[in-house]
């Protein structure tokens, strides 16, 4: 793997071609499979499930529009909530409708979609490739080739050491080991990037709860992410319990059904001038 480069377009056009090459094979892998097996093989691999019931439920916030699809004999099968699936009456590929699925239960999906779907007996599921993933990835390394970014060029192109320092702290968490305040000491005082490393249950996340609750002491407003909706959900949630105002950015059909008070679409049409606007 290439570590240094000599400019943003190196850098961009370097990882912009490794981001199409996941993205033509992902979406490859899902095509080539619909149109090769039959719906009854691509169910047996757990990729769609076959001979579902719908019924439309409503509506959540953003305006989307929910749907269950259910099956008393429901096989087992890998779609799970936050997946982007094709629903369709008989043809995935020529009259699928891209959802995102909701819900998930021993007999029925829930799916949440930005249209009205066709009237139709049965249904079909297949799991598909989220392409708002990589269409994000490659915005944000426009974004960066273009010199929008305000973090230090030189580090994110491998020519420069972010800066690490040592800050004394009053700490929010007493139960934190001596291993996590000093992280979360570096951290907060790092004016750039530091990097929290280690293998799962060692209690990354509460440091990182600590990290933004320093940051927050400070006046700072902050934007925190993660490689998963479940893990933003777990920051959120451990925010919330040290009464953080939390605004949860994303899709509501990706959120946990207890965060969607916090949700920006929810927060949006709770405002007064909502109906108004809207």
């Amino acid at each position: 793997m290439k570590l240094k480069f000599k400019d943003r377009y190196e850098y961009s056009g370097y990882w912009e071609n490794l981001v199409e090459l996941e993205r033509d094979a992902e979406r490859e892998f899902h095509l080539n499979e619909i149109m090769s097996l039959s719906g009854k093989e691509r169910e047996k691999k757990g990729r769609a499930v076959l001979n579902l019931k719908g019924s439309f439920l409503g509506t959540i916030v953003g305006d989307f529009l929910v749907y269950r699809f259910y099956r008393e004999d429901m096989p087992d099968h890998q779609i799970n909530v936050g997946d982007v699936v094709l629903v369709s009456r008989k043809h995935p590929l020529k009259d699928g409708i891209e959802g995102t699925v909701f819900e998930k239960a021993k007999n029925f999906i829930t799916v949440v979609f930005s249209q009205k779907l066709p009237q139709g007996k049965k249904w079909r599921i297949d799991l598909f490739v989220n392409d708002i993933t990589f269409k994000r990835m490659l915005g944000s390394l426009e974004f960066f080739e273009k010199g929008y970014s305000l973090f230090d060029e030189k580090i994110i192109l491998g020519n420069k050491k972010p800066e690490v320092c040592h800050e004394e702290l009053e700490f929010f968490d007493k139960n934190l080991n001596e291993f996590q305040k000093e992280a979360v000491k570096r951290a907060v005082c790092s004016p750039q990037l530091f990097l929290i490393h280690g293998p799962p249950g060692t209690g990354k996340t509460t440091t990182l709860l600590e990290v933004i609750l320093q940051h927050i002491k400070k006046g700072n407003k902050i934007l925190a992410s993660a490689d998963s909706n479940t893990a933003v959900d777990n920051i959120v949630e451990g925010l919330i319990k040290r009464g953080v105002n939390v605004v949860r950015i994303g899709h509501p059909a990706r959120l946990k059904k207890e965060l969607l008070d916090v949700s920006i679409d929810a927060q949006v049409e709770k405002h007064p001038k909502y109906q108004e606007i809207k």
